[in-house]
């Protein structure tokens, strides 16, 4: 899908990381993280896939103590793998590309790796601007990269193309 990125202040990249090398990593870890978590409480978590841990394992996790799967949650946004993906050059690249007049960087703190539940708004990143939120540059830009397949019942993310023009 094409989309001008200066108009409608998105773009999509179909591919732009490599599963097996970039994204394949995070999910192994995150699947061992569940598993640890589970192990500790002696919550009985499905985690013998990668898939199975981000969906029913986790799950089971949060259905035993919410506090549970927020140990999660703290853990997966400090994996190696993840934060290589962070800083990966091929951001960078892209990023001057997208702002040709701006310098790449990295938000402190602003990285992370959503989990959110279906049907939980506690904890959900509702409506925002980046730049706000962060405090960084207005020239910011989010690489939001989804490491399960997002389907509607999942709550996937909502984009309001064109919104940027409107400032701050």
């Amino acid at each position: 899908m094409a989309v001008d990125f200066q108009e409608q202040g998105y773009s999509i990249f179909p591919g732009f990381y490599d599963v097996a090398s970039q994204i394949d990593p995070i999910q192994a870890s995150i699947r061992q993280i569940v598993k640890l978590v589970a192990d500790k409480y002696g919550v009985d978590a499905p985690c013998d896939t990668p898939h199975e841990a981000m969906t029913k394992g986790i799950m089971a996790i949060k259905a035993a103590d919410r506090a549970w799967a927020g140990e999660v949650y703290d853990a997966v946004k400090q994996i190696p793998a993840f934060m290589q993906l962070v800083c990966h050059q091929d951001n960078a690249d892209l990023f001057k590309t997208l702002r040709p007049d701006s310098e790449p960087g990295i938000a402190a703190g602003g990285y992370g790796i959503r989990i959110d539940f279906p049907s939980e708004d506690k904890y959900r990143a509702f409506w925002h601007q980046e730049f706000p939120a962060q405090l960084r540059s207005p020239d910011g830009v989010v690489f939001w990269t989804p490491l399960l397949p997002v389907t509607e019942d999942m709550g996937p993310v909502e984009i309001c193309p064109g919104s940027q023009k409107e400032g701050i």
